[in-house]
């Protein structure tokens, strides 16, 4: 009988195939530090680890526990063949369980993350108990929050409708006095919402003018001296008589008073500095008028080489079809199309220049510039070019000053070329019935008599001259009525 229970023993261990399998484990970061390593479900030793395995597909896991309840693990599947030898590289990553998340949920914050990633876990009818005060507690701090909010807001908007303003929510204000629609911020300046953020930025004043897009122009002398605020309450009266700069008349202000001399809650960020008006300076057609928002005053500069600040400004609606009704009583005809009668002449005219777009309120888009024989050629479906006379009848002098303006026997004479005096506003044209205008010079099909050059108008300041038929002008088209 002993003999036949040796004989079974043999057996079996012969049927047990040996391992053939020489294999290193390595853990990497991780050798030496106590890492378990388990081959097909049983634990081998630790990293790192050389051991022999049985050939076939073989699991090889790690795992290492951490007091938060994660835990390092990696698992790689081989299927090695008889006598190999291999060395496994074994990649961790860390595993967050349930109790992980669970042990973190501390705060609102962790109640929600463990919510999250396991809504209907083990824990969440504890955690959601917890959490349902927090949030209560929240909605309530941001209604709060909120209320605040609004009274602050409210509180600006009667302290803007007390200085005279409209707040339209976008950056811009409304003057009630004067029907203006105002850009809060300087120009380079950004509106985030509640301040004008980043640095205003300084142009000579053609730079300024050209800015003007979309309705929005550089404003006029009055009309920027109409933000002018002296905190103190005092101001030296201003006045230009005759169009000239008079110290004792320009405005500053007096007493003790903040600076910038703008209301601070209307304009913020506002530098105390220089800022153009569109308004030429009467007695040097080179300078252009200013307001120094440091004192208060009005001043003048050089409109090509000084660089001061720009703010922009635009009609409300209501302000443009007054001024629409106020055309119509000087004697324009407003058409739907795009054209304006002039009574006086029974001419019609594009209300904008060639290469601008009619919106059906202005014009946008830049105008075009051509020579004279290709301006010419703009002529189609009855709109031509104007004679020299036609075009000379759409100057205005907003000054009300102008030097005469005529062409005997079709001859340039600058003594009767037709300037614009006085303080006035470019372009020299009825802005209303021409919007966005450039104050440049405009072609007339009208040749000088001794057919070398041809007359044009300078809409900048409203002289008629003369100029080669090379040059690169404007033009606006006129057709007669019918």
């Amino acid at each position: 009988m002993k003999k036949l229970l040796i004989l079974s023993a043999l057996v079996l261990t012969a049927c047990s195939p040996a391992p053939t399998v020489v294999l290193r484990i390595d853990c990497g970061e991780y050798n030496n530090k106590d890492l378990q390593v388990t081959i097909n479900n049983e634990v081998a030793g630790t990293c790192p680890l050389d051991t022999m395995i049985r050939h076939g597909e073989t699991v090889i896991s790690a795992r290492k526990d951490s007091e938060d309840a994660s835990y390092l693990y990696s698992e790689v599947i081989e299927k090695f063949a008889e006598n190999a030898m291999k060395r496994i590289k074994l990649e961790f990553k860390t595993i967050y369980p349930e109790l992980y998340y669970y042990k973190k949920a501390t705060d609102m914050r962790g109640f929600e993350v463990y919510l999250q990633h396991y809504p209907n876990g083990e824990y969440s009818a504890e955690i959601q108990r917890k959490l349902a005060p927090l949030v209560e507690e929240k909605r309530l701090q941001e209604e709060k929050a909120r209320l605040a909010v609004v009274a602050a807001q409210e509180k600006r908007k009667k302290e803007l409708l007390n200085a005279g303003f409209i707040d339209n929510n976008d950056g811009t204000l409304t003057a009630v006095a004067t029907n203006l629609i105002w850009q809060r911020c300087s120009i380079g300046q950004n509106w985030n919402g509640s301040t004008c953020t980043g640095n205003a930025k300084t142009l000579n004043w053609y730079d300024a003018r050209a800015l003007a897009k979309d309705e929005w122009r550089l404003p006029t002398l009055d009309e920027l001296e109409s933000l002018v605020f002296c905190s103190s309450g005092e101001r030296e009266p201003s006045s230009r008589p005759g169009g000239s700069f008079v110290r004792n008349t320009d405005g500053d202000c007096l007493g003790d008073y903040a600076r910038p001399t703008i209301h601070p809650i209307a304009f913020p960020n506002t530098p105390a500095e220089r800022f153009w008006s569109s308004s030429i300076y009467a007695d040097n057609r080179r300078g252009a008028w200013d307001i120094q928002f440091n004192a208060g005053n009005v001043g003048y500069g050089e409109k090509d080489y000084l660089r001061f600040y720009a703010r922009l400004v635009r009609d409300t609606e209501e302000k443009r079809q007054a001024d629409e009704k106020l055309l119509q009583k000087a004697g324009f005809v407003v058409h739907n199309d795009g054209s304006v009668t002039d009574a006086a002449t029974k001419l019609i005219w594009q209300r904008c220049s060639v290469g601008q777009r009619w919106t059906g309120k202005t014009c946008t888009g830049e105008a075009a510039k051509f020579k004279w024989n290709d301006a010419m050629q703009q002529a189609k479906d009855g709109w031509r070019l104007p004679t020299i006379d036609e075009l000379d009848t759409l100057v205005f002098c907003s000054s009300g000053q102008r030097k005469p303006s005529s062409r005997p026997g079709g001859k340039y004479v600058s003594e009767t070329n037709g300037y614009c005096e006085g303080n006035y506003v470019e372009p020299t044209i009825n802005q209303t019935a021409f919007p966005n205008a450039a104050p440049e010079g405009y072609w007339s099909s009208s040749p000088e008599l001794n057919g070398l050059n041809v007359l044009r108008v300078r809409f900048n300041y409203g002289d008629a001259g003369i100029t080669s038929e090379d040059s690169h002008l404007r033009v606006r088209l006129v057709r007669a009525s019918q």
